[in-house]
């Protein structure tokens, strides 16, 4: 029986998603069908609703604007989806939609296939949308000295950042939050910075302070791309180690929903390899 599945966002139409599950899918023994959905947000809870509960599709995954807002068409949230406040897979599991997050455990998995090390490394994390809210729990599991948000609009920053402090206040001392101008962010360069903003989508990128980025900085963009993006090119050419895109991120979050859905992790070397050739 084909099992059928579908990404919900807008726009949709770049998505490498149909391609990866097609491959995990064939690797793994199970006949599926993936389908691409622009769902405009004020359509978004109904279109997913009916999908699912039509029986139209088993699982899905959930691309921007819609990972906070999708929150809404779930009966169920796992903890991962709960603490990020946003959903990047679903699954219909007797009669009920549940909603999971896959994004930061895929971010993790992929920075420590590129040999970056997080433990006791300070963390700069730019933007806080769905994206860092996805990608943050795993990255404080893996203990770093210090993970600093920056957003330009602080307030938001602030708030994620106090959520997670309400839900532990051992974050409190590892977590915090500013401006992107803040000049204290150029007192001492960070390990790693991750561009969790849509920057590289408009080709602009506003500077960092100076000091923020060193000769071992290692920079990672969420956005995929053949070519560097914006921030890559800033980072390189203020002296930064190594820049990756978000291609491994993509791959490897996609393993993490696959397993949601057929509880089994596939391998992603295949993928990988076909996507960058």
């Amino acid at each position: 029986m084909t099992q059928m599945l579908a990404l919900f966002g807008h726009p949709v139409s770049h998505s490498k998603s149909p391609a990866i599950h097609g491959v995990f899918g064939k690797e793994n023994g199970i006949d599926l069908e993936y389908d691409l959905w622009d769902v405009p947000p004020e359509m978004l809870v109904e279109t997913v609703r009916h999908a699912f509960e039509s029986g139209k599709i088993v699982g899905a995954n959930v691309t921007v604007p819609h990972k906070e807002g999708v929150i809404l068409a779930c009966d169920h949230l796992t903890s991962e989806a709960k603490l990020a406040g946003a959903v990047n897979t679903l699954h219909f599991r007797d009669g009920k939609l549940w909603g999971h997050n896959t994004d930061g455990i895929g971010l993790v998995r992929d920075l420590k296939a590129k040999g970056a090390i997080l433990s006791g490394k300070r963390i700069l994390m730019l933007g806080a949308g769905g994206a860092t809210r996805g990608a943050l729990k795993p990255i404080l599991d893996e203990s770093p000295e210090s993970v600093v948000l920056v957003n330009r609009t602080v307030s938001r920053a602030e708030q994620l950042v106090n959520e997670y402090y309400a839900h532990d206040a051992t974050y409190q001392q590892v977590l915090t939050a500013t401006s992107w101008q803040d000049e204290m962010l150029g007192e001492r360069a960070f390990d790693v910075i991750i561009n969790a903003t849509s920057s590289s989508l408009s080709n602009t990128f506003t500077p960092l302070p100076k000091g923020a980025i060193g000769s071992d900085t290692i920079g990672y963009d969420l956005m995929y791309s053949d070519e560097l993006t914006v921030f890559m090119g800033y980072l390189l050419e203020k002296g930064g180690k190594a820049v990756f895109d978000g291609i491994g991120m993509l791959i490897e979050q996609a393993a993490y929903a696959f397993q949601f859905w057929f509880n089994c992790l596939p391998d992603t070397a295949g993928v990988y390899q076909l996507l960058r050739n």
